[in-house]
């Protein structure tokens, strides 16, 4: 499993990024938490099953859906685990 804390930057607050990223993780299986950052930022936290749904995760978030533009994606960290720390994918308020 890949766990990975990652930031949004561009046109992501204010546009639904966080229910955009929140019905993707739900159709590929991936589980964490999607919130707004102070500085403009929006972070996610994912656990994905394998390497492929991690990349595919990624990309779908990178080309947008016509609201949200992700200009950058930092990867903060990245690791193999082997425990879930979550059991859905969830919006932090």
């Amino acid at each position: 499993m890949i766990s990975a804390k990652m930031l949004l930057y561009g046109r992501v607050q204010g546009v639904g990024c966080r229910a955009f990223v929140s019905s993707i993780a739900r159709r590929l299986g991936v589980t964490g938490t999607v919130r707004n950052m102070e500085n403009g930022s929006v972070e996610i936290i994912c656990e994905c099953g394998s390497e492929n749904i991690f990349e595919e995760f990624k990309n779908i978030i990178s080309k947008g859906n016509g609201l949200v533009e992700a200009e950058r994606i930092e990867i903060v960290e990245r690791k193999t685990a082997k425990n879930s720390e979550f059991k859905s994918f969830y919006i932090a308020y």
